[in-house]
């Protein structure tokens, strides 16, 4: 089972850092988009297929190793924040379906010389839609951050507890008065 815990920690921590980086640059470019011309816009909007294709494949499988690590957490002080950084991503996708997936449809059949009657509003909700994302998604990543530092601080915890003998009052008053096997030894030497 400890194996299973690291590899959900690792695929977990990867899978959303990679998820994180793509929501991050779209929030990094924002202002110098916002600044552009609506034919200036439109072109740079094709640019972005790369994003989608990566996206499609990481962000569920981050969501779904989320979800994972947050069960086996469960009962552990790790839980609550690997639920809250699972939510958070799902979260994310839910607004990227509802905001940004139909304006991507938008921008399909736009082109500078055919700019949506909507085009703004369309723009805005893009932009927008992503710099939600991008703070929802950084959210989930510290979330599920402390949650993996939480997990294996229990995991470390119980491995010193397996490995450390538990003091009694007998091994106490040896160790205190220099009786004991240590103290015979010592005493035949």
């Amino acid at each position: 089972m400890h194996h299973v815990r690291q590899t959900f920690r690792f695929l977990t921590l990867v899978l959303t850092g990679i998820t994180l980086g793509l929501t991050l640059g779209h929030l990094l470019e924002m202002p110098a988009k916002l600044a552009l011309s609506t034919t200036d816009y439109l072109i740079v909007q094709r640019i972005y297929s790369g994003f989608g294709v990566l996206g499609a494949l990481v962000e569920p499988a981050a969501i779904v190793c989320a979800i994972v690590l947050a069960f086996l957490a469960r009962g552990t002080r790790a839980f609550k924040p690997a639920l809250a950084g699972a939510l958070c991503l799902v979260a994310a996708l839910l607004i990227w379906v509802a905001a940004v997936n139909p304006t991507n449809a938008a921008w399909q059949t736009a082109s500078p010389s055919m700019v949506p009657p909507d085009f703004e509003s369309l723009r805005m909700r893009w932009e927008w839609g992503h710099a939600a994302r991008a703070a929802l998604v950084f959210v989930g990543f510290v979330s599920l951050v402390i949650a993996v530092l939480a997990d294996m601080a229990a995991a470390a915890a119980a491995a010193v507890k397996l490995t450390v003998p538990k003091a009694t009052t007998a091994n106490a008053a040896e160790a205190t008065t220099g009786s004991g096997a240590a103290a015979d030894k010592n005493a035949a030497a």
